[in-house]
């Protein structure tokens, strides 16, 4: 997951956050982390994620990545991204069913008045995080970054105390307060959601395929046996 919060083309919001802006925050994440477990159907026009600003396509997979800007945030970049159902091992990726992928929002201008522990809380984090090979680390916070940029990143795995189809993976950057600075508080600097779909590879899907015809045959092979 990146980490970066380098956005273009947002407005400026005040560093603390107001209390209309947190709920509206607020309100986003429940949103998105109800449709990344299933709770709920990703809709582009849901207006809890804002308004869609810009649609990107990829050649190698029929998902999309949508992008939203908020009235109510307007220094937040928003995007929602799909793809094919891993789960379908069909070749033609374009008669799979599109399901979710992640979901970012990053600050152009990190917030304050956001606290690391309440959305920890909301989001029902688990205090382990698991890597993409499956093994699982005790602990949330990665190493941090060089002392001149001061941005800690925090990882976790949803607990799952939900139904949720596909197990969900969540980032928080915050940079750390400065040297004599004001803010004496770690200020948000990116949330991220993202399903732990396993990785397969075209010739992965084509082995599952093979695979499942072979057991296919194997049992049609049986009943035909019992048959005679």
């Amino acid at each position: 997951m990146s980490t970066q919060s380098e956005q273009s083309g947002v407005s400026v919001v005040p560093e603390t956050i107001s209390n209309a802006q947190k709920t509206a925050l607020f309100s986003m994440i429940d949103e998105a982390m109800n449709i990344m477990e299933g709770d709920k159907k990703y809709s582009q026009d849901d207006v809890a994620l804002g308004a869609i600003h810009n649609v990107k396509s990829w050649p190698s997979d029929p998902g999309k990545t949508y992008v939203y800007r908020s009235n109510s945030i307007p220094s937040a970049a928003i995007e929602f991204s799909t793809m094919s159902d891993p789960s379908n091992y069909s070749d033609d990726r374009n008669l799979v069913p599109i399901v979710p992928k992640a979901f970012s929002i990053y600050f152009r201008d990190s917030v304050s008045g956001v606290d690391r522990e309440e959305l920890e809380r909301r989001l029902s984090l688990g205090n382990f995080w698991i890597d993409i090979d499956g093994n699982r680390h005790d602990g949330n916070s990665l190493q941090p970054s060089p002392p001149s940029i001061q941005l800690r990143v925090y990882r976790y795995r949803v607990k799952s105390e939900r139904s949720s189809p596909v197990p969900v993976d969540v980032e928080l950057s915050f940079f750390d307060a400065k040297e004599g600075d004001e803010h004496t508080a770690p200020v948000l600097n990116s949330i991220e959601f993202r399903r732990a779909y396993p990785y397969l590879t075209p010739a992965m899907r084509k082995q599952k395929r093979d695979e499942a015809a072979a057991r296919a045959n194997a049992a049609y092979g049986k009943s035909r046996g019992g048959e005679q």
